[in-house]
C-alpha cells in the first residue's frame, strides 16, 4: 500500500517495492491525475518504474477493496496451495 501524497518513504519499503505482485495507491501519484499517468510524486529516489510493471489499484482510503485486486489474490490462493492467509 502506498501513499503518493506523502514525503515519507520508509527504506524498508523502498528495499522491497520490487518485490511486490500488486500495488495499492491510496492517491494518484500526482494530484488530479490517474495513477501512473506521470511520472514525479511527492517521493524522493523512489523508482516509479515498478508501478508501471505489475498490477496497480487505486484505493483511496474508505473505499473498498479493489475488485481487481480480489480476483488476483483469489487466483494466487487457488491455484498456489501453500499460500494462505
Amino acid at each position: 500500500v502506498l501513499a503518493p501524497l506523502r514525503d515519507d518513504f520508509k527504506e524498508s519499503a523502498r528495499i522491497a517495492l520490487d518485490r511486490a505482485d500488486a500495488y495499492i495507491l491510496r492517491s494518484p501519484v500526482r494530484p488530479g491525475q490517474e495513477p501512473l499517468s506521470g511520472d514525479s510524486s511527492h517521493w524522493t529516489g523512489v523508482a516509479l518504474r515498478f508501478l508501471q510493471t505489475k498490477p496497480c489499484f487505486l484505493q483511496e482510503e474508505g473505499e473498498c477493496f479493489p475488485e481487481g485486486l480480489k480476483k488476483i489474490v483469489s487466483e494466487q490462493l487457488r491455484t498456489n496451495p501453500g499460500v494462505s492467509i
